[in-house]
């Protein structure tokens, strides 16, 4: 990452692609291999685009014919994929894309021009586009040398069985009123005689099997897991481990164990974990909270432990007051919202949703669904400021209830043995400093530039 650099003039480039959308189409395979030999066959005139697509394609959801993507703008592109097809001229065809799907040979067919923010909003966006694609390839370039040096070998033929086993873990789903995330938690099975079968060797013995390929997927939890249905996939995860060492020992041996960067955070990890066993020794270890002291403190502050009201709600949009009046007419009437976002649905748009809150979560409308409105009310709300109105109509009301104990057994456990050990913790500081000087200066507090880390700074 420090060795990356962008100049103003490669930004400024970008930005002027930036200022065009594309019509695209693609080609998508199963490997790399195959990529490039449709693509030499393409430009050697030896088969057609639409003859490739028919005889290779492996994809399933395309917009249109002959693998048509459709009209893209760039701010709808993964930056890789940006920094592939940007500058591509109409009847071009990009070097191979991977991405979780596969290999992409994709393909500009039109150009047409667009409007785009101003440069000085849009250079920091395409400066991060820039750095990160070229850290990626600079990666690349490091993990090739360590493989090299290390005698690392992979074996394609066992990670594309492997790969067979593994399934999709999310998916996105459109349905009747919204979007959902399917999360597939199963793990894959193998034969006990396959669970040896080697992925990847390297110098001294080592070596990398399915068996601990599994273990540490199965540590992931699900809806992190990556996605390991190609051998690409399964090698890249499996590397991700193996190398770990190896980039280690090369830091190492350019030095970087002594840079401040390392140490300090290393300093201070070393300072943590002394406080963290320190306080569990000298604490929470020695803390014990009994049932009878449990019940007792729930007897005494049962009015804590009741459930959030709530409320079952429809929202349905409508760009003007008439649309907006029409909708409320027909709910009082007893129209099931439901079938009102079903018919708009069918028409192409979604135009709202049927919604859960608790009072805690807050969110849009939140008084006038919690404090003004009953059971059964409709209520349209608007003009907003861009004209739109929003019909509104609460489908229930849940005031909440009264927690038991044994369900409020957990919370009350866990609020007493914090607030118990935040005791103890007070008294071995007041022990502790009558032998250490702390001195404070809550004043000086202003004078200290607050920076949000998550932030680029220019």
């Amino acid at each position: 990452a420090d060795s990356v650099t962008v100049t103003p003039e490669e930004t400024r480039e970008y930005y002027d692609a930036y200022r065009n959308k594309l019509r695209l189409r693609h080609i998508l395979v199963a490997d790399r291999a195959t990529a490039d030999r449709v693509r030499r066959e393409i430009r050697g005139g030896r088969i057609t685009w639409a003859a490739a697509v028919r005889k290779y394609t492996i994809a399933k959801n395309d917009s249109g014919p002959n693998g048509e993507v459709g009209w893209l703008s760039a701010d709808r592109l993964e930056p890789n994929v940006v920094y592939a097809v940007y500058r591509l001229r109409p009847s071009e065809i990009s070097e191979p894309i991977e991405d979780a799907q596969g290999w992409h040979l994709v393909q500009a067919t039109e150009r047409a021009p667009m409007l785009v923010p101003d440069y000085s909003i849009m250079a920091k966006q395409i400066r991060g586009m820039l750095r990160a694609v070229r850290q990626g390839e600079r990666s690349e370039r490091l993990m090739s040398m360590l493989r090299l040096r290390h005698s690392v070998v992979y074996d394609s033929s066992v990670a594309e069985f492997a790969a067979r086993q593994f399934t999709t873990t999310t998916e996105m789903k459109q349905e009747a009123l919204s979007v959902t995330m399917h999360v597939d938690a199963r793990t894959p099975e193998f034969a006990p005689q396959d669970t040896s079968r080697v992925l990847a060797r390297w110098e001294n013995g080592g070596r990398y099997t399915i068996d601990q390929l599994v273990r540490a997927y199965t540590d992931i939890p699900p809806l992190v897991r990556p996605a390991l249905t190609r051998k690409e996939l399964i090698l890249r995860f499996v590397e991700s481990i193996a190398m770990e060492p190896f980039i280690a020992a090369h830091g190492a041996a350019l030095g970087l164990e002594k840079d401040s960067l390392v140490t300090t955070p290393m300093a201070r990890k070393r300072e943590q974990l002394m406080v963290e066993r320190m306080y569990s020794d000298s604490i929470s270890s020695r803390i014990y909270v009994s049932r009878e002291d449990r019940k007792a403190y729930y007897e005494k502050n049962k009015p804590q432990y009741f459930t959030f009201p709530s409320v079952d709600f429809a929202m349905i949009y409508r760009p003007n007051r008439k649309g907006a009046d029409s909708v409320a007419t027909a709910l009082r009437a007893g129209v099931d919202p439901r079938v009102i976002l079903a018919a708009d649905s069918v028409a192409g748009e979604v135009t709202g949703s049927i919604q859960h809150r608790r009072q805690d979560e807050g969110g849009v409308y939140h008084k006038i669904l919690l404090e003004e409105m009953r059971a059964g009310d409709v209520r349209v709300e608007g003009p907003d400021k861009l004209g739109d109105f929003m019909v509104i109509k609460l489908l229930n009301y849940d005031g909440g209830r009264q927690l038991s104990f044994d369900e409020s057994n957990a919370m009350i456990a866990e609020s007493l043995q914090n607030m118990r050990e935040d005791e103890a913790l007070q008294a071995m500081v007041a022990r502790l400093s009558k032998r250490f000087t702390i001195v404070m200066h809550p004043e000086r507090l202003k004078d200290i530039k607050m920076v949000d880390p998550t932030i680029e700074q220019d």
